[in-house]
């Protein structure tokens, strides 16, 4: 029941602890210097950025199967920022649907336009392809505010969710134009820590946003993979939420009334906890009393919580709060 979500990056650093048994496949996209038959190492993130992405990623979601794909980067012209070739990211987009994984997330972008390239084109056409096989694409917003080129790629391509960054309390990040993103999420001096679990940076941008939107999806959709198994829900399937419309109907009823940032905790740990203070059966019908809800109550500790029947009925109310929440009456 793991989901298989693909990390396009710079690389992801295997020997971190954090990781182990996670990844379970990767390949390079990027030659060595002066070499197009050696390949830099997936296993080994030339920046760090990659291996950030992918513990944030594992955090948020708890049964992930990581699929590492490596870019191939440039130093860009005129600027100390490398940059991503469009080639090595259309072939590696390609890669990942080529493995069935249910998510790509891919924290940078590429600002070119596409009529008139090639690898533009190709990119456009792995995305495509991506979109075909109901994938989810979650790609980062560019973090250059007001002056943000409208060639921002692959998050305008159709069917890739785009993302922004925000502080802890939803205001978004200087550097962030609202207008190009669909969602915010958290992306504002977050740590990273090392095998001794020592925080060794703090990182900040929608990049951490992005690869926080891909944890949370992964999140969700696990979710109903284990309400699927149980059988308990009459005339649906969870499994029916794995495509951008139905990811992004739910995640829209998952953000707050002022702006587009997501309120994880409101609308998943309330819900779970207000469920399992209204209720003593483990099971949730369409005519079940506790759907005219209370007052919210954050009262249990769900660090010290086994899993039960309980906890399943929870777990399905929480759901129904964000695929429908007229239902719930969020």
């Amino acid at each position: 029941m793991a989901i298989k979500i693909a990390i396009i990056d710079d690389g992801v650093d295997g020997s971190l602890l954090s990781l182990d048994n996670k990844i379970v496949a990767g390949k390079s996209f990027c030659p060595y210097a002066n070499s197009t038959d050696l390949m830099s190492p997936y296993y080994v993130s030339s920046g760090n950025h990659g291996t950030c992405m992918a513990t944030l990623i594992c955090k948020l979601c708890p049964e992930v199967k990581l699929y590492v794909a490596r870019l191939d980067e440039r130093p860009g012209v005129g600027s100390s920022q490398r940059q991503i070739t469009a080639r090595s990211a259309a072939e590696a987009i390609q890669w990942a649907t080529d493995c069935d994984v249910d998510i790509i997330s891919m924290s940078w972008t590429i600002e070119a336009p596409v009529q008139g390239s090639d690898d533009m084109t190709a990119l456009r056409n792995a995305v495509d392809a991506a979109r075909a096989k109901n994938i989810l694409m979650f790609c980062s917003t560019s973090d250059q505010g007001s002056s943000t080129r409208d060639d921002c790629y692959p998050g305008d391509f159709d069917g890739c969710i785009k993302i922004g960054g925000a502080t802890d309390t939803g205001d978004p990040l200087a550097w962030v134009n609202t207008e190009k993103v669909q969602f915010l999420l958290p992306g504002d001096h977050v740590p990273f820590s090392n095998n001794e679990g020592k925080v060794v940076s703090y990182e900040s941008g929608s990049s951490v946003a992005t690869a926080a939107a891909s944890g949370l999806a992964g999140l969700l959709l696990f979710c109903g993979r284990l309400v699927d198994k149980a059988g308990i829900q009459k005339g649906y399937k969870y499994r029916d939420i794995k495509d951008t419309k139905s990811m992004t109907d739910m995640l829209n009823n998952m953000c707050n009334s002022r702006n587009k940032f997501i309120t994880v905790q409101d609308t998943l740990e309330v819900r779970f906890n207000q469920w399992l203070n209204n209720n003593s059966s483990g099971s949730l019908s369409e005519d079940d009393p506790s759907l005219n809800l209370r007052p919210l109550v954050r009262a249990s500790d769900l660090s010290k919580m086994e899993w039960d029947a309980q906890c399943l009925g929870a777990l399905q109310y929480m759901l129904m709060s964000v695929i429908n929440p007229n239902r719930t009456g969020r």
